[in-house]
């Protein structure tokens, strides 16, 4: 039986913009820093559905709301990062969009994406037939993390 692969990909045009910092690096990335990014979801099944669609993409809707709820000019932020009351002090002052997550940068972000969309696709029962194959996170033309 054949595996059939497509691809929705959300561009740096997007509108997810956000600042974050990789407090643990060493260089000047441990500093809030922005970027525009791209997130390419690769989806794959081995049955099309009725249409013919590996994975409507009509349906992406709520991904695609969720991803602006992450990313349109926000501040992320990880959960153990040891500047994180002064990042919700900013939040509290309405001075920032602040999300707290497991990590942060491209990898953390391509990660956290994957984990969402297999559990919408469990939610929703799509899962019988199609599922994620992996989520790429583009920072830049040439720098990207996949999960």
């Amino acid at each position: 039986m054949g595996l059939w692969i497509s691809t929705k990909t959300y561009t740096h045009t997007a509108g997810l913009r956000c600042c974050y910092r990789r407090w643990r690096d060493q260089g000047i990335r441990n500093k809030l820093h922005g970027n525009a990014l791209s997130i390419k979801l690769v989806f794959e099944c081995h049955r099309l559905d009725d249409a013919d669609w590996i994975m409507p993409f009509d349906d992406l809707g709520h991904i695609e709301q969720w991803l602006r709820e992450q990313f349109h000019n926000t501040t992320c932020i990880a959960e153990d990062d040891p500047a994180l009351d002064a990042f919700r002090s900013l939040q509290a002052q309405g001075l920032i969009d602040l999300r707290v997550m497991t990590g942060t940068g491209p990898e953390r972000f391509a990660e956290m994406t994957f984990h969402h969309v297999m559990s919408w696709l469990k939610d929703s029962q799509l899962i019988t037939r199609v599922t994620i194959r992996s989520v790429e996170c583009i920072e830049t033309d040439g720098d990207s993390a996949l999960y």
